[in-house]
């Protein structure tokens, strides 16, 4: 009563605000203030729901004498004017009940203008519900996609095609935006009384699958050098342009390009032919990587040669091959064929298709059985012998090479100068006497050779090469090589380690 008859003394003036509700909760209900606060959002303000936002709601007005005290107009009825002086439009009861929210209006003359029970709700959408049919309170909601064309459900219901707005009553609401080759999107929002939101969504295309088959069971699927399944098993891919291989030990490979559309189910059909047993493939990197090379081989050569100019260890002596008489006769010097076996080892440092041979070196011998005259530096005979032996030693101190890739099979060339130091032995025919004569030329030599690779250090090697001397006398050596190599990616700790695999 103390209230009534101070603002029985005082009142506001109205103006043009807003409406404002006293809220009257009952204690069972009180769980629903911060969802009608949410719902009503910057609406709450202007609302009062406990003595507090009562006080708050007093302090910020100022007050006067009701006009009615003053015989300008008649007053109402008590309830009429305290809430006249509050500025307010009502007072809204909410209690529970057995099933659900029960709400009402009163008016001024509190008299019950709107009433509803909303049953069966959990607090939150009962609290938006109630916002929403208490005072028809909507908000608007704005629906954006990439792409755009994008159809939205709100409740299961179709509402448009994006982009597009529509206005909705306060409350919680499902939404699923969905596009064709587009997964779909679902979410929950909840709208407040005047919101305007934004809901913006970037759709992602739905995967491609892609499922190899004729190949043979158990082929490896790799896309853009990865691998990502075997044939027949279905990939999902992003949509895109793609290189696909398809590979399996002891068969081809085969390479195609795709393109994986978005929802798309691809077939290919690509089947493998049969390699070479020998050819493995390998990985051209894994084998460039090591770049030190170390080989050893065993090597055949033979060579027409004449002996001429060569020293012996008596001053003044030269060589030179004569007929089966043991003449010079009219074509000397004669050319005999002569054949030599042994070693050669080689140090090379390579990269990927070029390399330079650091040291090459080949020591070599063989048995011979030819007839030779040992010459005074006039030309004179001095002596008829036979050659029992012969050793070389030929030293390649520079050499290019250039190589190939084929799998693991790698083809070679070879360029390059080199030494030949040549010394034989000759028994004196008539004597017990035994000469000794030695030869040194310069040369330039073309090789070919072919490597096969069992791992990536670990090789073998067939090699022909061509060697011409500058001098006339030695003739071209043709020589024959097989051997092994292994080679190192790391040798003095400054190359970065090679892989493992090949």
């Amino acid at each position: 009563m103390a209230l009534i008859f101070i603002f029985l003394l005082y009142s506001q003036n109205l103006g043009a605000q807003e409406q404002s509700y006293f809220w009257d909760i009952k204690p069972d209900a009180e769980l629903l203030v911060p969802y009608l606060k949410e719902a009503l959002g910057e609406e709450a303000q202007r609302q009062v729901f406990t003595a507090s936002e009562l006080g708050n709601h007093l302090e910020a007005r100022s007050l006067k004498t009701h006009a009615c005290f003053s015989g300008v107009r008649k007053c109402g009825s008590p309830f009429s004017i305290v809430l006249e002086a509050l500025q307010l439009a009502g007072v809204v009861r909410v209690e529970r009940r057995n099933d659900g929210f029960y709400y009402a209006l009163l008016d001024e003359r509190k008299e019950v203008i709107k009433e509803s029970l909303i049953s069966n709700e959990e607090p939150k959408q009962a609290a938006y519900k109630l916002i929403s049919t208490l005072f028809d309170a909507t908000g608007t909601v704005v629906f954006i996609s990439k792409p755009a064309g994008a159809e939205v459900r709100i409740n299961d219901v179709v509402r448009g095609v994006t982009p597009f707005h529509v206005q909705l009553p306060v409350g919680e609401f499902q939404y699923t935006f969905s596009l064709n080759f587009f997964e779909s999107e679902d979410a929950r929002f909840s709208l407040k009384k005047g919101q305007i939101q934004t809901i913006e969504k970037t759709l992602k295309a739905n995967l491609g699958n892609l499922k190899i088959l004729d190949a043979p069971e158990g082929a490896e699927v790799l896309v853009n050098g990865a691998r990502v399944g075997f044939s027949g098993e279905e990939i999902r891919l992003d949509p895109g342009l793609y290189t696909v291989e398809i590979r399996k030990e002891g068969y081809l490979s085969v390479f195609e390009n795709i393109e994986i559309k978005s929802g798309e189910k691809l077939t290919k059909n690509i089947g493998l032919e049969g390699s070479n047993p020998f050819l493995r493939d390998v990985s051209s990197d894994a084998i460039s990587h090591r770049k030190f090379v170390l080989r050893l081989g065993f090597e055949h050569g033979y060579q027409r040669a004449t002996f001429q100019d060569a020293r012996g260890s008596e001053n003044g002596i030269l060589l030179g091959l004569a007929d089966g008489d043991g003449n010079l006769g009219s074509d000397f010097p004669i050319r005999r064929t002569l054949h030599t076996n042994g070693a050669r080892l080689e140090f090379l440092y390579q990269l990927r298709n070029f390399g330079l041979s650091v040291a090459s070196i080949s020591l070599l011998s063989g048995n011979a059985n030819h007839i030779a005259l040992a010459l005074d530096a006039d030309g004179t005979t001095r002596d008829i012998a036979i050659i029992t032996s012969s050793n070389r030693l030929q030293i390649r101190p520079f050499q290019l090479t250039y190589r190939r890739f084929y799998k693991n099979f790698v083809p070679t060339a070879e360029l390059g100068l080199g030494v030949d130091f040549h010394w034989f032995n000759a028994d004196v025919v008539g004597k017990d006497k035994q000469l000794s004569f030695s030869t040194s030329n310069a040369f330039w030599t073309l090789g070919l050779a072919g490597q096969y690779f069992v791992t990536n250090s670990l090789f073998g090697i067939a090699r022909y090469s061509f060697q011409d001397y500058f001098a006339s006398g030695p003739g071209a050596d043709h020589q024959f090589s097989l051997g092994f190599g292994i080679a190192f990616g790391n040798l003095f700790g400054v190359d970065p380690e090679p892989p493992e695999q090949l």
